[in-house]
């Protein structure tokens, strides 16, 4: 198989990959993350928290069964599409437009780099196994 028809398979792998839904895992991601949110930002990031235990009985813990990277990376591809939407429908000020722009751009390079992280992971776990061989 060449390169790019791996990383293509990779790609859509954890593109589009279902995960099981988190399991009891180790603390509060979120509490962790609070204190360093600006005011303005704080009070939708503990909405999200407190959707998050509403659905699943427990803010976002660590190590709970599924892959992190996996998620972020959809999320990041979600954020980039989005932004995208937003620019293509809406009419904004200069300087709005010039913001989702911005975020967009911002959350290519987020997913780039996620994805990345992820062939890198994948490429090592390879390499151990072929060194267990």
């Amino acid at each position: 198989m060449d390169t790019m028809t791996g990383l293509r398979q990779l790609a859509e792998r954890h593109a589009t990959m279902s995960q099981p839904a988190p399991r009891a895992g180790e603390g509060d991601v979120w509490a962790s993350l609070l204190p360093r949110l600006s005011p303005s930002l704080r009070p939708y990031a503990e909405a999200r928290r407190q959707l998050g235990i509403e659905r699943y009985g427990t803010p976002l813990q660590a190590n709970n069964g599924r892959d992190v990277l996996t998620d972020a990376l959809q999320e990041a591809l979600d954020l980039m599409v989005y932004m995208q939407q937003a620019i293509i429908e809406q009419p904004y000020p200069r300087r709005d437009s010039d913001s989702l722009i911005s975020i967009r751009d911002s959350a290519i390079v987020i997913a780039g780099r996620l994805a990345v992280l992820i062939e890198r992971r994948v490429s090592t776990s390879i390499e151990s196994q072929e060194g267990i061989r």
